[in-house]
């Protein structure tokens, strides 16, 4: 029987964050695959696993060259998914960029270097603006600004301060009227959508105060299903053009979240290949489903 790793972190399992993964690993265990939850950052035997599931490692933004450099090491010793490759090119927002090659309508974006840059950025833009930087999760240092407004810069300064790049985008004021779908693919197949509440406030922060996500079972409209399918086609094109492995190639898992304009064809927003949450407690059957993903991939071998 295949040993299973389902990977957390140490932090999260103290606060009992990742309300999933106990269910996963129960539905897991039921299918008969010996599942276990494991911390990347706790001291495990690596190899004697046949296959560690990356699901909440929700501290490695603010832990990554540690991350980076557990991933790479445990990668020489046993199969991960989704595949190291594909983690390591989806950490950084710059794979936007790469997608976007491929013809996915993403939201326009600037990579800005340096505060020059970005104030430039920032100005060519009327209403409101994004910033945010390459790497980070939970919208950690991720702010909604009027374009006037001198805090955007501020937090550009922030990002710059902690050594990341950032990206500014225009806000798409769809997303605060609750617009966000985010499709959920195991095994390269939907299993369900989730409509995504806002999360930022205008002039900075959380809405409330806090960080919540806030989510509900949605359809996704026949073009943002399109987009959401022309976006995992991309991924497939992208690993195979840079030579990674079939597990690249077809990823476990996959969250697409899009977003459709009150005037326009629906954007990509992110495409979550790492840790995303499932929104399983939406989706009757998700749970299984993903499970059934597994499977088929155990029964494929290592590619």
């Amino acid at each position: 029987m295949p040993r299973i790793g389902l990977v957390t972190s140490t932090s999260v399992l103290r606060s009992g964050s990742d309300q999933e993964i106990h269910t996963i690993q129960s539905s897991m265990r039921d299918s008969g695959l010996d599942s276990t939850v494991v911390a990347w950052d706790d001291d495990v035997s690596w190899p004697n696993y046949d296959c560690l599931i990356l699901r909440s490692p929700w501290d490695y933004a603010s832990r990554f060259e540690e991350f980076s450099r557990w991933l790479k090491d445990i990668s020489k010793h046993t199969r991960v998914v989704n595949s190291p490759e594909l983690v390591r090119w989806n950490l950084d927002k710059r794979y936007l960029f790469d997608l976007a090659d491929c013809g996915v309508r993403i939201v326009p974006s600037t990579l800005c270097p340096d505060l020059t840059t970005c104030g430039d950025a920032i100005a060519a833009h009327v209403g409101q603006v994004v910033v945010k930087p390459t790497v980070s999760n939970s919208s950690q240092l991720t702010g909604l600004f009027s374009a006037d407004d001198p805090r955007a810069l501020g937090l550009c300064e922030e990002i710059f301060s902690i050594g990341k790049q950032v990206l500014v985008q225009p806000a798409i004021a769809a997303i605060q009227d609750d617009a966000e779908r985010g499709l959920l693919f195991f095994g390269g197949k939907l299993s369900h959508t989730v409509q995504k509440c806002a999360i930022l406030e205008a002039g900075g922060g959380y809405r409330g105060g806090r960080y919540r996500t806030i989510t509900r079972p949605a359809v996704a409209t026949s073009d943002e299903l399109a987009l959401a399918e022309q976006t995992l086609s991309a991924i497939g094109q992208i690993a195979e053009e840079r030579g990674w492995s079939v597990d690249a190639q077809l990823p476990l898992y996959l969250r697409v979240d899009v977003v459709t304009p009150h005037d326009g064809q629906p954007m990509l927003l992110e495409a979550e290949l790492f840790e995303p949450g499932l929104h399983l407690r939406h989706s009757e059957g998700g749970t299984d489903r993903f499970v059934r993903a597994v499977h088929c991939l155990l029964a494929q071998g290592e590619n």
